[in-house]
């Protein structure tokens, strides 16, 4: 902004310069510099006008619309409607995203591994996933319950996935 100032000044002292080495005195010469003093003064004022409005216009904002968001609580019923519906596909992408909002959700950890081994997955896709969730809890027993699940699900015994 200051340096918007300071180049429209050098150009109006640089055009007055101009205007009395000529030695100008017709009407446009004398007028002139006068118009453009006014021109650059509401170019300058509407830039540093539209700046605080965007700046107020930010803060009032964020009074209505603040840039946390809250996360809201997991939802199970619609995965639940979809598991009763033999809808296991749906189930588990709703388990996908329950996990990306909440991944200590044991309940969805152990719902994603239960609908992946109703779907016929392969043993070592049940591993992976196995392995992912193991990785994202952090309480010891939840981690429990997560493999007496999985060995409920795959009866190969599990290695831990830590290693």
């Amino acid at each position: 902004m200051f340096a918007c100032v300071l180049v429209l000044s050098a150009l109006l002292i640089a055009y007055d310069g101009l205007v009395r080495f000529t030695r100008t005195t017709s009407a446009a010469g004398i007028f002139l510099p006068v118009l453009v003093i006014v021109g650059a003064w509401i170019l300058v004022g509407g830039w540093i006008g539209w700046r605080i409005v965007q700046m107020l216009g930010e803060r009032m904002g964020r009074l209505y619309w603040p840039k946390e968001t809250v996360v809201p609580p997991p939802l199970y019923f619609l995965t639940e409607s979809y598991e009763r519906q033999g809808r296991n596909r749906d189930a588990l992408h709703e388990y996908e995203k329950i996990l990306r909002y909440h991944p200590q959700e044991l309940k969805a950890h152990i719902k994603r591994l239960r609908c992946c081994a109703i779907m016929g997955m392969d043993p070592l896709g049940l591993w992976k996933i196995y392995g992912k969730s193991f990785k994202q809890l952090e309480s010891d027993s939840e981690k429990q319950l997560l493999t007496q699940e999985y060995e409920k699900i795959n009866p190969v015994p599990a290695k831990s996935p830590q290693a």
